[in-house]
C-alpha cells in the first residue's frame, strides 16, 4: 500500500513539473513577439518569470540527478562526507575469522 502511494505521488509530481515546464515554454514561444508597451510591460515580466522558473527547475533536476547518481555509486561500506571517505571496519568487512 505504501509503495502504491509513493508511486502515485511520484507520478503526480512528474505530471505537475512536466505541465509547468511545457506551459512556461509555450507561453515564452507564443509571446516572444508581443507588442511591448514600455518599461513596465506585464507580458515581459511574465516571460522573465517563466524563464527564471525554467532555469530553477533545470538546476533542481540536474542537482537531484547528480545526487542520485553519486549515492548509488558509493559502496555500502563507505559513508560519504564531502571530500572525506570514512570506511567502516568490522569483522565481516575485513573477513577475519576468530577462533576461540
Amino acid at each position: 500500500m505504501q509503495k502504491i502511494k509513493r508511486n502515485t505521488a511520484r507520478a503526480v509530481l512528474f505530471a505537475f513539473l512536466t505541465a509547468f515546464t511545457l506551459f512556461s515554454l509555450f507561453f515564452i514561444i507564443i509571446e516572444a513577439d508581443h507588442d511591448c508597451c514600455g518599461e513596465n510591460c506585464p507580458v515581459c515580466l511574465i516571460i522573465q518569470f517563466s524563464q527564471r522558473n525554467i532555469q530553477l527547475l533545470r538546476l533542481i533536476l540536474c542537482s537531484a540527478a547528480i545526487l542520485f547518481a553519486s549515492f548509488n555509486k558509493q559502496p555500502k561500506s563507505f559513508f560519504r562526507i564531502p571530500h572525506i571517505y570514512i570506511e567502516q571496519f568490522s569483522l565481516f568487512s575485513q573477513k577475519i575469522r576468530l577462533n576461540d
